[in-house]
């Protein structure tokens, strides 16, 4: 083998040594390489929850004050009516424009709980509307709603990995 190398030409000896210096560099570079496109492609997933999550946030702000205004339309301050109507009209907004964000996280189970979420906020929209349901039961509904709509933005989390880190 020594024999063979020192036989060789000059410029075959600098392509040897070429080649093995190219071979001892690929190896790191594709451990490096891959890593990286991980972990960019951990950090894309995170960036695509940001919108779903800032939706839902919104929502449970959005369902607080409804509540509080709720409260006080039921227990006789008719000056605010208008008021709550347009929150209502507001949750319901946000409601219809966080189903498509929260499609893209690719989790069935979160379009199920805001299908639920949506359906209770419907009751209890109406029910508050109507005057058919108390002030205290109102509370009730919404808090309950709203934890419902907390557990959703836990989950949402969880499904885009944002609440994980990527380094260990």
């Amino acid at each position: 083998m020594i024999n063979l190398i020192r036989n060789l030409r000059l410029a075959y000896k600098f392509v040897l040594i070429g080649l093995i210096g190219a071979v001892m560099l690929a190896v790191p570079t594709t451990i490096f390489v891959r890593t990286n496109l991980e972990a960019t492609a951990f950090a894309q997933r995170e960036v695509m929850g940001l919108s779903p999550l800032a939706d839902l946030l919104k929502l449970t702000q959005q369902m607080q004050q409804h509540r509080g205004i709720s409260a006080m339309v039921l227990a006789g301050n008719a000056t605010q009516s208008g008021a709550r109507q347009a929150k209502a009209a507001e949750v319901s907004t946000i409601l219809v424009n966080t189903r498509p964000v929260l499609a893209l996280l690719g989790a069935p189970a979160l379009l199920t709980a805001l299908d639920k979420a949506q359906a209770d906020w419907q009751a209890l929209s109406t029910a508050v509307s109507d005057k058919t349901v108390t002030g205290g039961d109102s509370f009730v509904r919404h808090t309950a709603l709203i934890a419902d709509v907390l557990s959703l933005l836990d989950d949402a989390a969880n499904a885009s990995g944002i609440n994980l880190d990527s380094d260990i």
